[in-house]
């Protein structure tokens, strides 16, 4: 380990493997969304109006109302499920 270093190579191993696990479940996720049901049909029609609701809220610049983060949480859990990230603005913060 040189003398800059604050990890050994042991941990070092042991992040990239995680970091290799993780970029496969997150693939296996994406191939499972895209081959199962919709996973909309889980909701009702009032359920997928808010949710419809949070994502046009998130791509428009939000501004903060009542339930800001969880409509931003909302609507990047949706774009996720429907295979693609939504904009900065769903960026939480």
């Amino acid at each position: 380990m040189n003398e800059h270093s604050t990890k050994t190579d042991d941990e070092l191993t042991a992040e990239a493997i995680q970091e290799g696990q993780l970029a496969e479940l997150k693939r296996r996720f994406k191939k499972h969304m895209r081959e199962s049901e919709n996973w909309r049909n889980a909701f009702d029609e009032r359920q997928n109006g808010i949710i419809d609701n949070c994502l046009t809220y998130a791509s428009n610049k939000p501004s903060g109302l009542p339930g800001h983060q969880l409509m931003l949480i909302v609507a990047e859990m949706a774009g996720q499920l429907d295979g693609h990230m939504l904009v900065e603005a769903t960026k939480l913060g």
